[in-house]
């Protein structure tokens, strides 16, 4: 699960990349290579509850525990 407001922030000066610091140089980008199952919207209470005990989800890919 990520919410991943801030990559997707239209104040990101790096588009879809979430870095570790402030500077691409620097930093790494901690989005890369990652598969996130819930993103955005996806991302609720509910869905972190029915990922947890194997129950239906909204959003997302469907993959539960």
């Amino acid at each position: 699960m990520s919410y991943d407001d801030v990559a997707s922030s239209s104040e990101n000066p790096f588009p879809n990349t979430l870095y570790n610091k402030p500077t691409t140089g620097a930093g790494i980008d901690v989005n890369k290579g990652c598969v996130i199952d819930y993103k955005g919207s996806a991302v609720t209470p509910d869905n972190y509850i029915a990922i947890l005990t194997g129950g239906s989800t909204s959003g997302g890919n469907g993959r539960v525990l």
